[in-house]
Formats: C-alpha cells, structure tokens, sequence
C-alpha cells in the first residue's frame, strides 16, 4: 500500500461525507470527521465489520484500516 492508495481512500471518504455515494447520515458524517474524531473512526471500523459498508467505500474504509489510519 502507498501514498496514492491512502489518498485515493481520503478523496473517496471526502465524496461520501459530501452525500455523492448515497449512504446514511450518520456515515457522512463518520467520513467527514475520521481524521479529527476518535468515535468517527469507531463508526466506520464497526460498520465496515457489520457489512455495512458497499463498493469502493467499503475497499477505502478497508484501506484507511490497513494503513493506520482509523487506528
């Protein structure tokens, strides 16, 4: 993994906490705030083992969690 992947993950979270991917509002807001808030971080890694998560969301989410940054 490298820096292009980690910032391709970032810019999808930003499309997402910009309401362009259609998921819940509390989602939006877990991707708007994950850099900044510790329960942000909390949400995505919960919803990404509850499934749900889809598509290249999810894969970014994934990404963020191998590079350590939802640690």
């Amino acid at each position: 993994m490298n820096a292009s992947h980690i910032a391709d993950a970032k810019d999808i979270l930003a499309e997402v906490a910009r309401g362009e991917h259609g998921v819940s509002t509390e989602l939006r807001w877990a991707a708007g705030r994950m850099e900044t808030r510790s329960t942000a971080r909390e949400f995505l890694r919960d919803a990404l083992a509850g499934s749900e998560l889809k598509g290249e969301f999810r894969q970014a989410v994934r990404t963020l969690l191998r590079a350590g940054a939802l640690a």
